[in-house]
């Protein structure tokens, strides 16, 4: 019962993780003005592009750390639960 649970979940987090990677990747590439033209394009200076991905930062951290919450709060395994496993799952900042 457990192993076909994790059967069903396993899969699906790989490929969420997946698409979160190309997106974290493809917002980096879009604001690097060597490789695109997004920021003359849209004539963004150097502390919108650090705005832009500071959204993108916060909109991780809040989501990320929400969903370790729930994922606590519906868990029945031991020491799931602890309140610094929401912070864990939130991406470290680079």
């Amino acid at each position: 019962m457990i192993q076909q649970r994790w059967l069903r979940i396993i899969p699906v987090a790989l490929v969420m993780y997946t698409i979160s990677y190309v997106d974290r990747t493809n917002v980096s590439l879009a604001l690097d003005p060597k490789i695109s033209s997004l920021m003359h394009d849209l004539l963004m200076d150097d502390r919108m592009k650090g705005q832009a991905a500071g959204i993108f930062f916060l909109g991780y951290v809040l989501l990320q750390m929400a969903g370790g919450h729930l994922a606590g709060a519906t868990a029945t395994l031991e020491g799931i639960d602890d309140p610094k496993d929401d912070l864990s799952v939130s991406p470290a900042p680079v």
